[in-house]
């Protein structure tokens, strides 16, 4: 049976814990992967929307760096620009301190070459004097337009760029770009995007942590009330609690505990006893029987066993109908549950028909003492049938006391042969 027990409890708790973690764990990982990757867009346009507005706001500055330190017209002599008659090549430290304070990679493009430049070329050289050859920006600068690439190439390199135009005059003669390279760009997205997912990971993880646990609490829950059903159908009368854990959850699962107990307990109620006098059954007596023989065995305590039945039965059927005899028969139980209660282990069992049988965990003369109450008591009884005929009745027993090696069974046998002795004796006595 513990067997029995043992698997339900394991089949039945995986069956829910694969249950709830496939309906509650697998979900949460989509809605996370949906949260993650919404986040990682919304992260990415949010970091371009910024790096955008900040690379603006550099190039703006710098021009207006570039209009207050040289307000004159650009010229260019022997491939050296002037802004009247000062070379503007001292602006290269204003755009390195730029590039420093910004993080930001700062050109000057006059025409369509680049006239000054933070950005340098493989060799380490300032990547001046190189036509740009991006289209977009070619436009822009003879349209005098804000210009934004996000792959913008300069110097074998991409970089995301924005520029505003350069004017003199009122002539658009160049832009000022700023720009960052993408694998910078990337490698900031990247870093958010990796935050992003380990948190996830730790969400999740902590989630389906919890959720596991709770799953397979619930399954060994359920495993502990479906293997009380199946012992409950397999013995009728469980001996095994429920979990008390079980008992004191207040939700559905702990309702369903305490209401397959109380269904429990009055199944055996109805299948443990007898249902006319309300005494134990020849089946569950038996079995209380076996426990009261067993205690008497380890610790050395008599017992003795009273077989009994009611003198000319038959008779009281036939005369008053059995509804009559049925009235007899609990009152008879009534009386000897009453005497058996007294005791500290003792119990009455109807054994078939109009007979009867009581265990005492008592010696031989104490167990005639508690008969002798029960004889007496039966004989005062008097029955008025419903046309006002009064009867009265007496009962035989046979009392015995076992001997430790003895079986129960042969412990009956001789209770039983000491009741025919009664009865072929006369009847109304006690025989021991």
């Amino acid at each position: 049976m513990i067997k029995i027990k043992e698997w339900f409890l394991n089949r039945v708790k995986g069956r829910i814990a694969v249950s709830l973690s496939a309906n509650t764990i697998l979900p949460l990982i989509l809605l996370g992967l949906a949260l993650t990757l919404s986040g990682i867009i919304s992260i990415t346009y949010s970091y371009n929307d910024e790096l955008e507005e900040r690379l603006r706001g550099v190039s703006k500055q710098t021009r207006e760096q570039f209009y207050a330190q040289y307000p004159y017209e650009i010229t260019k002599v022997d491939g050296i620009y002037y802004s009247g008659d000062t070379s503007i090549s001292d602006f290269t430290k204003i755009l390195e301190q730029y590039k420093a304070h910004f993080n930001t990679d700062v050109s000057i493009v006059i025409d369509e070459t680049v006239a000054l430049t933070t950005i340098r070329d493989e060799f380490g050289n300032p990547y001046i004097g190189h036509t740009i050859d991006d289209l977009a920006a070619l436009r822009a600068t003879r349209a005098g337009k804000n210009y934004v690439n996000k792959s913008g190439k300069i110097a074998g390199r991409k970089y995301y760029c924005v520029g505003v135009p350069l004017y003199y005059r009122g002539y658009v003669i160049g832009l000022v770009f700023a720009g960052v390279p993408n694998a910078s760009s990337a490698k900031s997205v990247k870093h958010f995007t990796i935050f992003i997912i380990i948190l996830f990971v730790i969400m999740v993880t902590l989630e389906v942590i919890q959720i596991t646990r709770y799953s397979r609490r619930v399954g060994d829950n359920l495993g502990h009330i479906r293997a009380y059903l199946e012992v409950l159908t397999q013995r009728q009368t469980p001996e095994e609690t429920m979990s008390p854990r079980v008992l004191k959850r207040t939700d559905e699962i702990g309702d369903l505990a305490r209401y397959v107990v109380e269904a429990g307990n009055q199944l055996k109620t109805i299948i443990g006893r007898d249902a006319l006098t309300g005494l134990y059954n020849r089946r569950t007596g038996r079995q209380f029987l076996d426990l009261l023989w067993d205690n008497a065995r380890v610790n050395f305590t008599s017992l003795a066993v009273v077989m009994c039945d009611i003198d000319f039965f038959k008779k009281v059927n036939d005369t008053y109908g059995h509804d009559e005899g049925d009235l007899v028969l609990k009152r008879i139980g009534a009386i000897m549950d009453k005497y058996c209660g007294e005791q500290k282990f003792a119990f009455a069992i109807r054994w078939g028909g109009e007979e009867f049988l009581m265990g005492f965990l008592l010696s031989g003369p104490q167990t005639l003492k508690v008969v002798n109450k029960i004889r007496d008591e039966v004989k005062e009884q008097v029955f008025v049938t419903n046309n006002n005929e009064s009867y009265q009745i007496t009962m035989t027993f046979g009392v015995v006391t076992a001997s430790p090696a003895e079986e129960i069974s042969s412990v009956i046998a001789r209770a039983d042969s000491k009741l025919y002795q009664g009865k072929e004796n006369g009847r109304d006595q006690i025989v021991s």
